[in-house]
C-alpha cells in the first residue's frame, strides 16, 4: 500500500509507463521515448510536464537511504498534478458532453426554414444530409455569402422565394469544413481537429461524432468552433 508521497508519484509514474508499453507492445522502452514517441493526443499535450516528471522518477528511484527509503519526496501538489494528468492520459474524457440531438437539413429543404431553425435554436452550423449520408455542412457564413452573391445579381425576396439549401451549398468556403469522430474518441482527440495553428482559416466548422465516425451513419453528436471553450475546460 502507497505510504509516502514518493510512493504515490512511483505508483502513478508505473500505471502510465505500463500503458504506453501496452501501446507499442513492449516490456520496456526509456520513459523519454516513450512520451516522444506516443501519438496519444493527450501525451503529445502533456509531452514536457511528462518529461520532468521522468526527471524527477529518476531522483527518486536512483537515490535511496540506507534503510531504502526515497532520499528524495515530491511536494503533495506536485503528486497530485502528476495523477491528474496520469488519469487524463489513462482515462481521457469522452466525448458524451457533446452528444445529443443534431439538427440537420435535405439539399432540397426550403432555405428560410432552415434560417429560422438556426436562429430559434441559436446555433451557426448544420449538417447536410442526402440519402443518408452527410454530404456538407452549412454556416450562417455560407448562408450570407450566398445571400450576398444574390443581392449582388439583383434577386429579391430571396427567404421567401422557392431557394433551397442546395442553393446555397455552392457558397461554401471549403468543401472540407468539417470532419467525423467516431463515438470511443475522446477530448484530447477531438481538440486536435482544432488546433490549426498555421493557418486557422483550416479550422473546421464541426466535428461530426457517429458510431465509427462514417458519412453514412446516423448523427450522435457535434463539436463546434463555439464548443471549443467548453472542450477544453474538461481537458
Amino acid at each position: 500500500m502507497a505510504n509516502t508521497r514518493a510512493d504515490r508519484f512511483l505508483a502513478s509514474y508505473r500505471k502510465l509507463e505500463n500503458d504506453l508499453l501496452d501501446d507499442i507492445q513492449e516490456t520496456y522502452r526509456p520513459f523519454k521515448n516513450l512520451v516522444e514517441q506516443s501519438e496519444r493526443p493527450a501525451v503529445q499535450r502533456y509531452e514536457n510536464q511528462l518529461k520532468q516528471y521522468g526527471k524527477l522518477r529518476n531522483s527518486i528511484v536512483h537515490h535511496e537511504h540506507e534503510d531504502e527509503q526515497p532520499i528524495a519526496d515530491p511536494r503533495e501538489d506536485v503528486v497530485q498534478e502528476f495523477g491528474r494528468i496520469v488519469e487524463q492520459i489513462t482515462d481521457p474524457p469522452g466525448l458524451q458532453p457533446f452528444c445529443h440531438e443534431v439538427y440537420t437539413a435535405s439539399p432540397s429543404d426550403d432555405i428560410g426554414a432552415v434560417v429560422e431553425k438556426m436562429e430559434t435554436e441559436d446555433f451557426s452550423q448544420m449538417p447536410v444530409v442526402d440519402d443518408g449520408e452527410v454530404i456538407a455542412v452549412l454556416t450562417s457564413n455560407t448562408i450570407t455569402r450566398w445571400v450576398g452573391a444574390e443581392l449582388h445579381q439583383g434577386g429579391e425576396g430571396l427567404l421567401v422565394t422557392d431557394a433551397s439549401v442546395k442553393n446555397a451549398l455552392p457558397y461554401t468556403e471549403r468543401d472540407d469544413n468539417y470532419t467525423f469522430l467516431h463515438r470511443s474518441a475522446n477530448l484530447y482527440e477531438a481538440n486536435t481537429h482544432f488546433q490549426i495553428e498555421d493557418n486557422p482559416r483550416e479550422l473546421p466548422d464541426a466535428v461530426l461524432i457517429t458510431h465509427n465516425g462514417k458519412a453514412t451513419e446516423s448523427l450522435l453528436g457535434i463539436i463546434t468552433p463555439y464548443d471549443l471553450a467548453d472542450l477544453v475546460r474538461r481537458l
